[in-house]
């Protein structure tokens, strides 16, 4: 994932939970994901 792309998907995030009335502290963003696709199983 880009740089920007993964930029313009931690802002989305960021408007969601403050819209939401929460917030995710942004060493907690790491844990996210974002793109499902990006999930998988290194072992099999």
């Amino acid at each position: 994932m880009s740089s920007a792309r993964g930029a313009a998907i931690r802002e989305f995030w960021n408007k969601y939970f403050v819209a939401a009335g929460t917030r995710v502290a942004p060493d907690n963003y790491r844990n996210m994901i974002s793109d499902p696709g990006e999930v998988g199983c290194s072992g099999n």
